[in-house]
């Protein structure tokens, strides 16, 4: 064949202390881009890049994001959001399902960081409401199992590059598709009716399903996205019981699991000081206990058949240091906020990854290589890079822990900040 089957291209964007994550998967002329999370504590850094990713559009177009992942809401994950979505058009959004408390949760932890802002208390009030009017077409909400995950619902047959369809095809005709998408038709069952609107259809899916690509004819083919979420039910009802008593009126018509429109309480919370106060107290009575719902997304192949070679090509802005290498894997998996220190939330991470593991070249670490979030055995055998994205100076993002795990297993650590120059990019293909 004379061009690769599949190209791909990802960045990690130079924003400081935050996560801001971008990529691109190319079959055969056809083209998929996704991001997943936008936000920083750092807000130069985090417009200058968003700009910048907004206008390498063609010009005359509005870029198109496929598909944007969100981890969770803490505003260093999604408060360039805002300006992402007023540069660029979304298809479609993937977060997880957060019920009631679990987004007045996220409140009291930006009210104690002082970081309160109108956007964030729209988008926390009602994400439904706050993507659909940035153009979002579609979200899917994923839930988790807790502590009775069965693992990633992969096919026993997956499919080869390129997908059946195209074989007893010429070499350049078996290369090239039509279309590119996410089989997002396959969750219309899963159409949640209360949550829908007329501008924005909404699903409701288990993190057992996995997001497979498709060709044109509705192929499957050798790329998918798998979401994992672990939430924390009993803890988060200690939150609840402790939020009930202190504000026992205000939120008598809030339920656990629920997904409604609390924005007007949010306000309400935001704008009085002894209600904020209180939200804090509430808080800080549980913080140390309660590690927020997080998605984690894993992008890459179901497996590698045995006969393809991976080469890799991997730079930072600024520097000469390109290096390319033939590879055992090429996929991606971003952790967010996700506490793998913890045994049991570990064991069942791995559990739901263990299948595709091997594919895995790069791991975000979780927390911006927190060691309250770490563990070294989350790291893959096949993967060679480790990334983190902090600002500079940060002595716990990364942790030496982290830096002495990676290093113990000969993965380099990728530490992206706010200097523009520590932009990693990472160029793939597969022939």
């Amino acid at each position: 064949m004379s061009s690769p089957v599949v190209r791909h291209e990802r960045y990690q964007y130079p924003i400081g202390q935050g996560f801001f994550h971008s990529a691109r998967i190319e079959m055969g002329g056809a083209e998929i881009e996704y991001c997943y999370d936008c936000g920083s504590n750092n807000l130069d850094p985090l417009h200058a890049e968003v700009k910048r990713y907004g206008e390498a559009a063609k010009t005359g177009y509005q870029r198109m994001i496929d598909v944007l992942f969100v981890s969770h809401l803490d505003s260093d994950h999604v408060n360039g959001l805002d300006e992402l979505l007023n540069l660029c058009d979304v298809d479609t959004v993937v977060m997880p399902y957060l019920s009631d408390f679990e987004r007045l949760f996220t409140l009291s932890e930006t009210i104690d960081d002082g970081e309160v802002t109108a956007e964030a208390i729209s988008l926390l009030g009602n994400p439904v409401a706050w993507f659909a009017g940035r153009g979002a077409k579609r979200i899917v909400m994923v839930r988790g199992d807790g502590d009775q995950s069965p693992g990633a619902n992969l096919p026993d047959n997956p499919p080869d590059f390129p997908p059946p369809s195209r074989r007893g095809h010429t070499a350049d005709e078996a290369l090239y598709l039509d279309k590119l998408k996410v089989d997002f038709d396959r969750l219309k069952d899963l159409k949640s009716d209360d949550l829908s609107t007329d501008e924005c259809e909404v699903y409701v899916i288990n993190h057992q399903e996995v997001l497979s690509l498709i060709d044109q004819s509705g192929e499957m083919v050798n790329w998918c996205f798998i979401t994992y979420v672990n939430p924390e039910p009993v803890k988060e009802t200690r939150f609840r019981n402790a939020v009930q008593t202190a504000f026992a009126s205000e939120i008598s018509s809030l339920k656990i699991g629920q997904q409604s429109n609390i924005s007007s309480l949010l306000v309400a919370i935001a704008k009085d000081k002894v209600k904020r106060d209180r939200l804090k107290g509430c808080y800080r009575e549980i913080a140390s206990n309660l590690n927020l719902t997080s998605l984690s997304l894993y992008s890459g192949p179901l497996w590698l058949p045995p006969k393809r070679k991976i080469t890799h090509k991997r730079y930072f802005k600024g520097y000469n240091t390109k290096r390319e290498k033939t590879c055992n894997a090429c996929g991606w998996l971003g952790t967010g906020d996700s506490d793998l220190k913890s045994p049991d939330r570990r064991e069942h991470f791995l559990y739901h990854y263990a299948r595709i593991l091997s594919q895995v070249l790069t791991l975000a670490i979780p927390h911006h290589g927190s060691e309250k979030n770490f563990h070294e055995t989350i790291l893959p055998m096949n993967c060679i890079y480790g990334t983190v994205s902090s600002r500079s100076g940060n002595i716990y993002h990364p942790a030496v822990s982290v830096k002495t795990s990676t290093e113990r297993r000969g993965q380099d650590l990728i530490h992206t900040t706010e200097q523009p120059d520590s932009m990693f990019l990472e160029e793939i293909k597969i022939v």
